[in-house]
């Protein structure tokens, strides 16, 4: 079944956009599963079962995302175990994991989290500050902010789609500003295929993937 949800997720995927799929409760072996058919961005939202698997997982060319809130005092685990950190969403968290990239000397790629739907319980930044904490973030050392992200609101499909597009605008604006800045990580099971109509160059797909 894995092997026909790849395939279906792939046929409205266009070219330059990022399948990463979300494997938060998927054991190892599913997850080699996926890579030996061809997966190669795998997103985790906890680190510490992040460390249970990844050391599993020694396959050539996977890339690691960090999905879940950044805890400072797991700013080392997360340094040694990822590749990007897609929930940045305060200079302070920023600067504890330059910190821990700095010591491991690595630059650790990582994305600014947007709160676009400006629920209280989600976390990210506001999209009024979006910009003046891209530009902090920019010139902290040992990161490399390459883009936003965002959670849509869970509601129908469609019903996200203004979300989107304003992510898209926030992106925009942000990319004018600081050109290194190419990823705009936004849709989800749910909604991915109207987040890449909006403009996203990286969906997170769980179930759609490894449902069935």
């Amino acid at each position: 079944m894995l092997r026909e949800n790849i395939r279906a997720v792939r046929s409205f995927i266009p070219p330059g956009v990022v399948l990463l799929a979300v494997t938060k409760g998927q054991p190892h072996e599913r997850i080699r599963e996926a890579a030996s058919l061809g997966l190669r961005d795998f997103g985790e939202n906890r680190v510490q079962e992040a460390e249970r698997k990844i050391p599993l997982l020694d396959i050539p060319g996977l890339r690691w995302h960090m999905l879940g809130p950044v805890q400072r005092n797991k700013a080392r685990n997360i340094a040694e175990l990822f590749d990007m950190v897609q929930s940045i969403d305060s200079a302070r968290a920023a600067e504890v994991l330059g910190r821990r990239c700095a010591a491991l000397g690595k630059r650790m790629d990582i994305l600014l989290e947007v709160n676009i739907t400006r629920e209280v319980q989600r976390q990210g930044v506001a999209p009024e500050e979006v910009l003046a904490l891209a530009k902090e973030l920019s010139g902290i050392p040992h990161l490399r902010l390459r883009g936003l992200m965002a959670i849509a609101p869970n509601t129908p499909a469609e019903e996200t789609r203004p979300y989107f597009r304003r992510m898209r605008m926030l992106f925009e604006e942000c990319h004018k500003a600081i050109p290194s800045m190419d990823v705009l990580s936004m849709g989800m099971s749910n909604d991915y295929r109207i987040a890449i109509e909006e403009g996203s160059t990286m969906v997170r797909l769980g179930r759609a993937l490894f449902s069935g």
